[in-house]
């Protein structure tokens, strides 16, 4: 796979939903910051274990208070970990190697503290690595709770709630100098609620807060891999279907998947009397360009069919189409170093 296979599109899945025709799109977007060019080979380390007998007290006093066990926040770090070592596997811009291990052993602290830049250094010296991404500080909370209420003249009802919140610290170590190249804090939060008149019922949710928090630690691991690393993305766009036989034939094809034999059918319409039926037209033809990876045509075609139709599908499309264009030039550019590390493999 090369720079240019990554800048466009990769999937298309078909969708159906009530009388809506979607097709989600699939591409590769650019990370939120472009780490040096030189960064290469990547280091995943856990930092946010207890480092001493005084930070294991305090965590542990911590989870006795939340309900949470001793081992909860190295499961969850570990999580986010995973999710943030699988964005930045979803190309080829970076080597990545985790490092699981004891927390000890790479100057871990739970008090979001910084790593020494010497131990930065002999990491990537040791893993022949280029940079460290560490986990520095991670901190859970859930708490549950029933409210009861009682209107006159109806029946007891029980609501329980679950609240699950994450937070975590996130640095880039450069691996020659120790500095810090990136450092971000994420949050994630979720609730989950149930009511009933029967007492056990709502309090089912209780039962749930493993599994928010394990959704949350997911969700600030990719949030980071996203933030560092191009990484993929999925639009969903919808396709108009009605106004025209030829629209409706047009649209069991696309929706049957065969999008060129739609599009020829979409191209005959531009020649018909109605605005409105051409301006459906030429939406989808924008939609089956942007499937094809020809992101400026689809921009002009959408463009045209936004000045006719004011539909919420079509408002904003062009827009939309803009913004990526604008997003392949930089995703190029991040992908360069890629681009010209393979060709050097390929030379030798």
């Amino acid at each position: 796979m090369n720079a240019r296979n990554l800048a466009t599109l990769t999937l298309t899945t078909l969708m159906a939903a009530a009388c809506h025709h979607k097709v989600e799109v699939s591409f590769i977007e650019p990370a939120d910051i472009g780490l040096p060019g030189q960064v290469q080979t990547l280091l995943v380390v856990n930092r946010s274990m207890p480092k001493n007998a005084g930070e294991s007290v305090l965590s542990a006093g911590e989870g006795l208070m939340t309900g949470e066990g001793f081992d909860a926040d190295y499961g969850t770090s570990m999580l986010a970990l995973d999710a943030l070592v699988s964005v930045l596997g979803e190309t080829d811009r970076f080597n990545v190697l985790q490092l699981n291990i004891d927390g000890k052993r790479v100057d871990s602290s739970i008090f979001d503290k910084p790593m020494d830049a010497r131990t930065a250094i002999k990491l990537c010296k040791h893993h022949d690595c280029d940079a460290v991404i560490a986990l520095d500080a991670l901190d859970t909370d859930t708490i549950s709770r029933l409210i009861t209420q009682k209107e006159p003249g109806q029946a007891v009802e029980f609501t329980g709630q679950t609240e699950a919140a994450i937070g975590a610290t996130f640095r880039v170590y450069d691996g020659k100098t120790g500095a810090t190249l990136d450092t971000a804090k994420m949050r994630s939060d979720a609730t989950t609620e149930v009511t009933s008149e029967r007492r056990h019922e709502a309090m089912s949710t209780f039962d749930t807060g493993d599994q928010l928090q394990s959704e949350l630690a997911w969700a600030v691991g990719e949030s980071y891999g996203e933030r560092i690393a191009p990484h993929e993305a999925v639009s969903l766009r919808a396709w108009y279907a009605t106004g025209s036989p030829e629209l409706k034939d047009a649209s069991r094809f696309a929706k049957a998947g065969d999008w060129d034999r739609a599009a020829r059918i979409w191209t005959r319409i531009l020649d018909n009397d109605d605005a409105r039926i051409v301006a459906k037209a030429r939406h989808n033809l924008a939609i089956h360009n942007e499937m094809l990876g020809h992101l400026k045509k689809a921009r002009n075609l959408a463009s045209r069919a936004s000045g006719t139709l004011t539909r919420s599908k079509t408002s904003g499309y062009a827009l939309d189409l803009q913004r990526r264009i604008a997003a392949e030039a930089e995703l190029g550019d991040q992908l360069v170093v890629f681009q010209e590390r393979t060709e050097t493999a390929l030379s030798l």
